[in-house]
């Protein structure tokens, strides 16, 4: 039997690597975009491993389409998302929802 010598990572640190929250982790897994190391159901205390260099992959496989309303809030000088969303609605700032995928 050959075992590989990979660094392995749980979900919740795959998310931690990826700037994510670990359900998004169980999306990209749904979704085929990043696979654990066991195919099954198999996992260790409620998780799934995943290879550390696949995360990596992926994470800069990840395109974000643009800046988010806090992002931009933080940009125009620390002022509050919902007055970044008021600007949008108010057509003030021109704004597109993007579906990164």
């Amino acid at each position: 039997m050959v075992t590989e010598n990979r660094e392995m990572v749980t979900t919740n640190e795959a998310a931690e690597l990826l700037k994510v929250k670990p359900s998004t982790v169980h999306k990209y897994v749904k979704e085929g975009k990043l696979n654990p190391v066991y195919e099954d159901s198999w996992h260790i205390d409620t998780t799934k491993l995943f290879y550390e260099d696949e995360v990596l992959s992926l994470k800069s496989n990840l395109v974000k389409p643009g800046i988010t309303t806090g992002e931009a809030a933080e940009l125009l000088l620390g002022i509050h998302p919902t007055t970044v969303s008021l600007y949008i609605q108010q057509g003030k700032l021109l704004a597109e929802k993007k579906i990164p995928w």
